[in-house]
């Protein structure tokens, strides 16, 4: 057997996954437990020290998936999962790993996801609450497995030889090198590959806009670029200004409303 710490649950039977049959999309066990994990990361008195939790917490309500499963469903067509997905979460952003998992699981899979190999409190608090649920949700418990390892293990080879998915988020370094480990002849993959992000201002917004919006502008570029210390693919590496009104009154206070809102939540990682 391969080396690999599992995360979640306690125990797995691998030959559950390697038989795993698609599953409809959106069903209503998933969504359920979804809502249960939302409501129990929100009670936790820790989550309240970690924006992206929040976040997360509030996608997994049970009325923003009903609006997806509104969005992607049709009563007149029919669609089922691939049967078991991988996950290469990044190592760089701490919940990426949740969004995946759950995409992986609203579209009707069963699903196998590598964390990151680094440690992040953020990745543990969610995993814990997890585990607090595998009672009520017995039959999304087995569904699901979260595994840590490093690369000098054969776990992807051993946990790809199954996958009827790959889902690997990494830089193209990345991708080339777990591509070296066979899938089934039908399988595939998808792949979030090196990329970068730009962001367009216009001056006229910042210049009208009142002190409340300002202060969310300023939240949202610093979610996109501080929160992960602009490595993340979100995070803008060029910034460009319209040429609208006055530019460089309006550089001055998005600049000062962002430092502003940077020096109460941004400590520097050395």
């Amino acid at each position: 057997m391969s080396e690999y710490t599992l995360l979640y649950p306690s125990s797995v039977d691998w030959n559950v996954f390697k038989t795993a049959k698609p599953r409809q999309p959106f069903a209503e066990e998933v969504i359920e437990y979804l809502n249960a994990l939302s409501g129990a990361l929100l009670r936790e008195r820790a989550t309240r020290n970690y924006s992206d939790i929040v976040t997360f917490a509030f996608f997994c309500r049970k009325a923003n998936l009903l609006k997806l499963k509104e969005q992607y469903t049709r009563d007149s067509v029919i669609r089922l999962g691939r049967g078991t997905l991988f996950h290469i979460a990044p190592s760089n952003v701490p919940i990426n790993f949740a969004y995946s998992l759950v995409a992986g699981m609203l579209a009707g899979n069963y699903n196998v996801v590598r964390v990151s190999s680094k440690v992040f409190s953020q990745v543990d608090l969610v995993i814990k609450v997890m585990h607090t649920l595998i009672v009520d949700f017995p039959s999304i418990a087995n569904c699901f497995a979260l595994v840590r390892y490093d690369r000098t293990s054969d776990a992807t080879t051993f946990f790809s030889s199954f996958a009827a998915c790959r889902v690997i988020w990494g830089g193209d370094e990345t991708i080339a090198a777990i591509r070296k480990n066979e899938i089934p002849p039908r399988s595939f993959d998808i792949c979030f590959a090196d990329r970068y992000s730009i962001a367009a201002i216009n001056p006229e917004f910042v210049l009208t806009a009142s002190d409340s919006d300002m202060k969310k502008l300023a939240e949202k570029f610093y979610n996109d670029t501080f929160l992960f210390d602009q490595n993340a693919c979100s995070a803008p590496h060029l910034i460009l200004w319209l040429d609208r009104g006055d530019v460089d009154r309006a550089k001055t206070r998005f600049w000062d409303t962002v430092h502003s809102y940077t020096v109460e939540k941004y400590n520097l990682q050395f």
